[in-house]
């Protein structure tokens, strides 16, 4: 009896024994095909996405197959035949200023030799977006963030940010080393973000530094003369940087116009005031003194033919906006997309210029946009208004 109660016990073990056995054969085989269909994802997803975010792509030469620094050679100065204003000219004006371009899931990547290759290229104008460093708020940065109207203060749309002075200084340097360097040169700021008197403190004396020796008459400072664009002639442009200011100001009450005054919902023209004050103030030539006067996006161009600004030198007649005078007009550069022809969907750039600049991203590797741009400018970078 209990020999076989023993040998019971022996069998039933060797029964859970193989069982077990059994079960773990299939574990193995699970763990096994789950192994190699994690490293199949790792290898055809995982890997490039890593590559494509994390290693920056080589900086392109040019856009649509063109080598802007072996073409600098072959651009020219504007020859007038007669003067006339500033503001009946297109200037070749260059979209995302200091960064070299891409798609997705960056825009870009910030770099000194973008400014130096845009201004070689024919740009007489550069759009430089402007934000305070996230890691220091008194340090301005030249970067994109992520938006198309309102941006984040925070989410970066390019690979990195690189401080103002080095993209500035690099544009500056090329402007006036090059065949075109007797031609009007405008810097476009437009300045987004947490500013405070500090911030624009030190904003100023980076670009009082960059210009120095180019700056416009003191006669133009803190915008004083900003009026008289409706007949200030292309000959008091000539061999100057002008600095054109355009606050991302998103309305009244924002947090840029609240930290410079202290207050909640401070006016516009009480934003204009205090920034005047401040040493960024000081080298601005021009700045919009009301939201929607200067900076225009495609799709809203409309407000460029409307003629009810005040006549110019007691002329009879009320002027446009572009008549009275600057205006710019640039896509979004926080999307999704840099490719001229899908920033330009609403209106082509040719149907934008009736603005005097009209920002294309000079890196896009192959859009009809872009080719419309150079075929209107050739080798100079400046055209007459029909």
């Amino acid at each position: 009896m209990a020999s076989t109660t023993l040998l019971n016990l022996l069998e039933d073990t060797i029964d859970v024994f193989r069982f077990d056995t059994k079960n773990l054969n299939l574990s193995i085989g699970v763990h096994v095909f789950c192994a190699i269909a994690i490293l199949l994802f790792v290898v055809s997803y995982l890997i490039p996405l890593l590559v494509k975010t994390y290693v920056t792509p080589s900086h392109p030469k040019g856009g649509n197959g063109r080598d802007y620094e072996a073409l600098k050679g072959n651009r020219k100065s504007l020859v007038l035949t007669e003067d006339a204003p500033m503001v009946q000219f297109s200037v070749a004006t260059a979209n995302f200023g200091g960064i070299f371009t891409e798609n997705g899931p960056w825009i870009g990547t910030v770099h000194p030799e973008a400014a130096r290759l845009q201004v070689e290229a024919g740009a007489r104008a550069i759009v430089l977006d402007v934000w305070p460093d996230t890691a220091d708020p008194t340090r301005p940065m030249v970067c994109a963030m992520v938006g198309t109207g309102h941006y984040s203060n925070w989410k970066r749309a390019t690979r990195n940010a690189l401080p103002v002075g080095e993209i500035l200084n690099a544009a500056i340097l090329a402007a006036f080393d090059t065949p075109q360097a007797s031609d009007p040169f405008f810097v476009i700021l437009k300045l987004h973000g947490h500013m405070t008197a500090e911030y624009l403190n030190t904003l100023g004396d980076i670009v009082g530094s960059s210009i120095a020796g180019h700056a416009m008459p003191s006669a133009w400072n803190k915008a004083a003369n900003q009026s008289a664009l409706c007949s200030a002639t292309f000959s008091e442009f000539m061999g100057q940087a002008f600095v054109i200011v355009i606050p991302d100001s998103d309305g009244i009450g924002t947090s840029a116009v609240y930290n410079l005054l202290g207050k909640s919902t401070p006016s516009y023209a009480a934003f204009l005031k205090t920034f005047m004050n401040t040493r960024m103030g000081e080298v601005t030539n021009a700045i919009e003194r009301a939201p929607n006067t200067i900076l225009f996006e495609p799709s809203n161009i409309g407000a460029l033919t409307v003629a009810n600004q005040p006549p110019c030198n007691n002329t009879e007649d009320q002027l446009t906006l572009p008549q009275a005078g600057f205006c710019l007009v640039q896509p979004p550069i926080g999307g999704t997309t840099t490719n001229n022809d899908l920033l330009f969907k609403a209106n082509s750039w040719k149907a934008c210029s009736i603005a005097q600049f009209v920002a294309v991203n000079l890196f896009s590797p192959s859009d009809s946009q872009l080719d419309a741009f150079f075929e209107t400018f050739g080798t100079v970078s400046f055209k007459r208004m029909d």
